[in-house]
């Protein structure tokens, strides 16, 4: 995968976590309504997001994680260095937003006190089997839920590429029937990306091919954003909305293959911009996680109207300081924790590229 590639899904990564954030600042529950036109972008961003994964897990697979243990460590680190300051966050920020106006949290499980049974759960990311009865489990921590997905998606992979013969069979069987049909009904939505990644191998589109696969699919997503009608929570899709979904990953997955023709024509704007897209990205986990808990602290906690301006900006402003300060401490330091899952099952460390997942 070239630089320019690299970091254009860096900068698509940084974009959709920014629509998840400004679609729960428009939400009644949090602003009042501020930015209320925003509500519906969270939903098409986690497709992005899925999309996306699919796609930088067929690059890692297939150049620097050449085995089962290294794939394991990096999917690790990637998720634990996030999670655990994360849900400890969270904990602490929802006690103390309880506190200052109970009214607030009326419908969170607190994680420290009666939500606490949720907890191991979370930290294995079995919340969503089967539906995920309760799905507000970690505190008010309402993204988390796609995580149960996630990481569905990378062991029913990583079982199938790495292993061989009954363990592959039998291991991701064992996983379809833990994850149950809801997980695996937006797991084509994973693959998509999966599938767009093998198909730069192929190499065989024309440089006007390119661009007219780039350009047409994204006045095709534009147009997906204008007209689509979709409920706003993605795990209760199911018809013509999972439909939409597909689509909208199908027209994406087009976009990056495109894209990756002709991105040598982008070679001098990645050299402009390219450092400070790969830093915004690097909070892309942090920011898509964290900023719902800080927004309902902040609303908890505020001691202007929600009409007002000064509720407005910081409502805004805040939680975005806040999350690249703790991205220094969390998704920025991943390597601490890939070091010490593989000191723990003796591993060398494996290659450094330019795209992480």
């Amino acid at each position: 995968m070239n630089k320019e590639t690299s970091i254009y899904l860096d900068a698509v990564r940084f974009i959709a976590a920014l629509a998840v954030f400004f679609s729960h600042v428009g939400a009644r529950i949090y602003s009042g309504g501020f930015l209320w036109q925003a509500n519906s972008a969270g939903t098409p961003a986690v497709v992005i997001f899925f999309v996306l994964s699919g796609f930088v897990i067929g690059y890692v697979s297939g150049r620097r994680e050449t085995s089962g243990s290294a794939y394991f460590v990096a999917r690790a680190a990637r998720l634990y260095s996030v999670v655990i300051p994360t849900l400890l966050l969270t904990a602490g920020l929802d006690w103390a937003g309880a506190y200052a106006d109970p009214a607030a949290y009326e419908h969170v499980a607190q994680m420290i006190g009666p939500g606490a049974w949720n907890v191991p759960g979370a930290l294995v990311f079995m919340h969503m089997v089967w539906g995920g009865g309760a799905r507000v489990f970690a505190g008010s921590d309402r993204p988390y839920w796609s995580l149960g997905y996630e990481v569905a998606y990378y062991a029913l992979f990583g079982l199938w590429f790495y292993q061989r013969g009954i363990i592959r069979i039998a291991g991701c069987l064992a996983i379809a029937a833990l994850a149950g049909p809801h997980i695996l009904l937006l797991f084509p939505v994973w693959l998509t990306g999966f599938a767009a990644y093998r198909a730069l191998e192929w190499n065989n589109l024309s440089r006007r091919g390119g661009w007219t696969a780039f350009l047409g699919s994204l006045a095709g997503m534009v147009l997906y954003f204008i007209f689509s009608k979709t409920s706003n929570n993605l795990p209760d899709h199911r018809g013509w909305e999972i439909a939409q979904d597909y689509l909208l990953a199908v027209l994406f997955a087009i976009n990056l293959i495109g894209f990756h023709r002709v991105s040598g024509q982008f070679q001098r704007l990645a050299q402009f911009l390219g450092c400070q897209i790969k830093w915004l990205a690097g909070a892309t986990f942090t920011l898509y996680l964290l900023h719902v808990p800080i927004l309902l602290f902040i609303r908890s906690v505020s001691p202007w109207p929600v009409e007002s301006w000064q509720f407005r900006a910081v409502l805004v402003g805040a939680p975005l300081c806040t999350i690249f300060f703790v991205a220094q401490f969390t998704e920025r330091k991943k390597h601490i924790w890939r070091a010490r899952f593989q000191s723990i099952l003796r591993l060398r460390s494996p290659a450094t590229g330019q795209v992480e997942n």
